[in-house]
């Protein structure tokens, strides 16, 4: 207990962040040592304002500090701690200090991967976000987020639903629910998985909180999966600290005339391209991965969830059937397709698929569209369960 109280004595300190305490730690080899010194001479990066702090030895604040974390159902994982994940020790400048809900979940042991991501999350976005964190989930892996608006809580919404278990990453205290309208899946990450932050109860969720939550978030992962980002999106810094730290970088590429697509730059520059859940798992045949047994009722429930009535919560077309005439090019009859309800761009795709399957590149020739604008439109059209990818590339009207 005393060693938990010296590290919350100093890790509250305003001045003491991750990097000067590294440095304190390097010249002395404990916390408790640290809190006996009197001078800190020759100490890099303590200066005279960390030294006035760290001059007052008054342990009221740390003992009021631990006494708010356990009345908000928390408790306190340190440095030192045993359970501290070895994954998020050997990062650079990693929290010293670790406040946590739910049941601890040994991160070492098993596959984690980071979805992140825009607030102002896309139809696109939002449709592979869905899509790929069921996905993970439901092949074992943990899903990693940081509970931010958009990709953030799409992500942790999604697997959920699988019954999986989630961390997600604060930018603020383990008492605070920012944004305010996620309480409710807090709760339900606390009920089955590990809320995580390094702020003490109380610590409002402030601007440079986000880029510093970004390190534990990438820390805590195998890998980091970047699925709707724009430039300049501090999703992409969660990537960069992550490539820095020797985690893998997985992206979903956007059109190639998206100039404003900081996905497809990253893919530019290393990442690997994501089109399926599939290309994320290969990397790691060797990590553990949890367990998940979905029973028939909640597979019925994610499988029937209507499309059109919220991108968040569409799932996979229920007919994975493969098809021995993909690429057929014979003539069909469109008069029993019903194309209400799809905007026009929607319909003149489906109507050139009711007549024959075609690939993405026929597509766009004979539309005279986009191949980036076609692949988001395709991509809408099998969420709403009006056309399926074949084998092979091909696409044809879904006739279920």
């Amino acid at each position: 207990m005393d060693n938990e109280l010296y590290w919350v004595w100093l890790t509250s300190k305003k001045t003491m962040k991750a990097n000067k305490i590294t440095s304190l730690l390097e010249k002395f080899n404990t916390v408790e040592e640290i809190y006996a010194e009197k001078a800190f001479l020759n100490v890099p990066n303590i200066g005279s304002r960390e030294f006035g702090e760290l001059k007052d030895k008054s342990l009221t604040a740390a003992k009021k500090i631990i006494e708010e974390t356990h009345k908000a159902g928390a408790y306190i994982i340190t440095f030192d701690d045993e359970r501290y994940p070895n994954k998020l020790k050997n990062i650079a400048n990693p929290p010293y200090i670790l406040y946590c809900r739910g049941d601890f979940i040994n991160v070492d042991d098993i596959l984690t991967i980071a979805v992140v991501g825009t607030r102002r999350v896309t139809d696109y976005g939002r449709i592979v976000t869905s899509r790929l964190s069921r996905d993970l989930a439901k092949s074992g892996a943990v899903v990693v987020s940081g509970m931010a608006r958009g990709v953030d809580t799409i992500a942790a919404k999604n697997a959920l639903k699988t019954g999986a278990k989630t961390i997600a990453v604060l930018g603020c205290g383990i008492d605070i629910v920012y944004p305010s309208e996620n309480g409710g899946v807090m709760q339900d990450i606390a009920n089955n998985g590990m809320v995580i932050t390094e702020y003490a109860p109380g610590s409002p969720p402030i601007a440079n909180h986000f880029p510093e939550r970004n390190r534990i978030i990438a820390g805590l992962s195998n890998g980091v999966l970047v699925t709707d980002a724009p430039k300049g999106s501090g999703s992409l810094i969660t990537a960069k600290i992550a490539s820095e730290n020797g985690r893998d970088v997985f992206a979903v590429p956007r059109g190639i005339l998206d100039e404003n697509s900081g996905a497809n730059r990253i893919i530019q520059q290393g990442a690997k391209l994501v089109m399926s859940c599939s290309d994320i798992i290969e990397e790691y045949p060797y990590m553990e991965r949890v367990e998940v047994k979905l029973d028939n009722d909640t597979e019925n429930e994610l499988l029937s969830e209507a499309p059109n009535s919220d991108l968040e919560d569409i799932s996979e077309p229920a007919d994975f059937a493969e098809h021995a005439d993909a690429g057929s090019s014979a003539v069909k009859d469109d008069s029993d397709f019903d194309f209400s309800g799809l905007s026009d761009g929607e319909r003149e795709i489906a109507e050139k698929l009711a007549l024959k399957d075609m690939q993405i590149d026929e597509l766009a020739s004979e539309l005279d569209t986009a191949v980036g604008t076609l692949n988001t439109r395709l991509t809408l059209l099998e969420v709403k369960g009006v056309v399926k990818k074949l084998p092979g590339g091909f696409y044809k009207i879904n006739t279920l």
